[in-house]
């Protein structure tokens, strides 16, 4: 079967959505399909299956139109869209609505980002750019596939989608890669180069987007912390450097917080802390949290986190429905500064987690792309 996937950026450096989109591609050319990236940046390396590179013509709405054109040519039996193209058969958007996440993001910026969000033609025109392609996405496609429960409410609430259109497939890990016992003992060597005392724990964030992951609600709740008595908490930030909010709260509040930047090898990182947080104000159904809980470690995330459907709070993970509640928060926090309640939950998210596997998700979209390509567009 020709299967043709479409992507803005084929780059596997850039993680997240393109290492997925990769690991799928790879996947079904391990299953004999003849696959196609259409992208506008190519930087794939050994691909076993085709990459076809357009010229960028620069805006979203001319990438989308120039895509299309080029499917027609192309011939696939079923095309897969992550959000770059008009028209596909199974359209499947890494972060469910990227209007949806800006607008979310606006509303937890400080007063001058909202106002300028609120007057500014370019912001205006592109949101409603945004809401146009989104909507013809949603409207075109035979098969929406959304990350998560959360997703698909907000898909019908937003976009008025038909529930019956939409599938949910949780996104999936490669277990194996964070799994601990795979690699050498560093904890110790890792933990006293990040200076984390012995009888300190260490909570990790891991995100690009700070504000939009919630490091300023993490910042508040470990000052929360630290006034209760609890000042060994200790807060590890790697990902995105801070902005003027962000820098604003860790002065305000004289937290100690270690900003890392990019990290490389988040697996050893999250070997070396003791719990991840990641209060979110919108995740479809985040990879990061589910690598955590592969690696072992207790997990607090908010209720707008499409993962949080695959925790049972208080078992294997712990969430917090509101991301705004900072007290709720350092009480969570607190909870898991307990060393006997970690291993407990880190050990029963370990387990859930790996009904969650990469294999399984890739063979449950080929699924679908096998089943829309016996049916007549």
């Amino acid at each position: 079967m020709r299967i043709a996937l479409t992507i803005e950026q084929f780059d596997t450096s850039l993680g997240g959505e393109q290492v997925w989109v990769d690991g799928l591609a790879r996947f079904l050319a391990k299953r004999n399909h003849d696959v196609h990236i259409v992208t506008f940046l190519d930087r794939s390396r050994d691909f076993p299956g085709t990459v076809h590179s357009l010229t960028d013509p620069g805006s979203l709405r001319a990438r989308a139109v120039h895509i299309d054109e080029f499917l027609k040519t192309l011939a696939a039996d079923v095309v897969h869209d992550s959000g770059t193209a008009l028209k596909a058969d199974l359209y499947q958007p890494a972060c469910g609505s990227l209007l949806h996440s800006e607008s979310r993001f606006i509303a937890a910026s400080d007063m001058p980002l909202r106002v300028r969000a609120a007057i500014s033609p370019r912001a205006i025109w592109r949101r409603i750019q945004l809401h146009w392609m989104e909507s013809e996405q949603m409207r075109n496609a035979r098969r929406i596939v959304a990350a998560s429960q959360l997703v698909a409410d907000m898909m019908i609430r937003r976009y008025h989608v038909p529930r019956s259109t939409i599938s949910i497939v949780h996104n999936g890990v490669d277990t194996t890669r964070y799994d601990a016992s795979r690699y050498p003992d560093t904890r110790n060597a890792d933990r006293a180069e990040l200076n984390i005392g012995k009888d300190q724990t260490a909570f990790l964030m891991v995100a690009n987007n700070l504000l939009l992951k919630g490091a300023d609600v993490s910042i508040k709740a470990l000052t929360l912390l630290h006034r209760r008595g609890l000042t060994n908490a200790r807060l590890i930030v790697a990902g995105g450097k801070p902005d003027r909010t962000i820098q604003r709260i860790v002065d305000e509040t004289n937290s100690e917080v270690t900003f890392l930047g990019h990290v490389s090898d988040v697996g050893r990182l999250m070997r070396a802390c003791d719990v991840f947080l990641h209060p979110t104000r919108w995740d479809t159904c985040s990879l990061v949290t589910s690598e955590a809980m592969a690696s072992g470690l207790p997990v607090i995330t908010s209720g707008m986190n499409g993962a949080a459907e695959l925790i049972s709070d208080g078992y294997d993970g712990l969430v917090c429905s509101d991301p705004e509640k900072i007290d709720v928060i350092a009480d969570t926090m607190a909870r898991l500064m307990d060393p006997a309640l970690r291993r407990t939950i880190g050990g029963n998210a370990k387990r859930r987690i790996g009904t969650f596997g990469i294999q399984t998700n890739c063979a449950q979209i080929e699924h679908h792309l096998l089943e829309l390509a016996e049916r007549p567009r």
